[in-house]
């Protein structure tokens, strides 16, 4: 567990600590998403990289609807293999954008990999930390923007997990 800003000595019921290293996150044009972080690494690295975790449904889904909103991000029905879901070849994480087909509308034409790929850890947290987009293995309401969350402990890592920063004039102010 790293600190964080607002999140010292106890956060989430679980002690944490100064960091060891700096975390930054960076999306790279065909680089797989980093994976396997918890949910306290996932939010140090967006604040090293002067961003913060997306809120979900604040930030999150409308990234993920674009404009005109759909139920996934490039449409109202659920098209097989359109993003690295169950039913794409991949058989685990992708570079991101590698699905050229999966991205948004309108003014979220180039967020990419919100539908599959890897399930996204957010900065919402009613109980356990809420995570949205779905994964690699998953198929149909998982994948959708209003779709499956999962709910776990800030601790909790997994291969099939990951994050995606959001920004914000406030977040240059600090």
């Amino acid at each position: 567990n790293v600190s964080s800003r607002e999140c010292e000595g106890t956060c989430e019921g679980v002690a944490v600590v100064n960091p060891t290293v700096s975390l930054y996150a960076c999306s790279v044009a065909g680089v797989r998403p980093s994976a396997n972080v918890t949910w306290f690494q996932a939010r140090r690295a967006c604040e090293d990289a002067g961003k913060h975790l997306c809120s979900l449904p604040g930030e999150w889904r409308p990234a993920c609807y674009g404009d005109p909103a759909g139920d996934y991000p490039y449409g109202d029905a659920y098209m097989a293999g359109r993003c690295n879901d169950g039913d794409a070849e991949h058989g685990g994480s992708a570079g991101s954008g590698a699905m050229e087909t999966c991205h948004g509308r309108g003014f979220a034409s180039s967020v990419y990999d919100m539908s599959g790929n890897i399930w996204e850890w957010t900065a919402t947290c009613p109980q356990g930390c809420l995570q949205a987009g779905g994964g690699f293995s998953d198929i149909l309401d998982s994948l959708s923007c209003d779709g499956g969350t999962l709910e776990a402990e800030a601790t909790y890592s997994s291969p099939f997990l990951g994050f995606r920063c959001c920004w914000t004039p406030q977040d240059e102010a600090g």
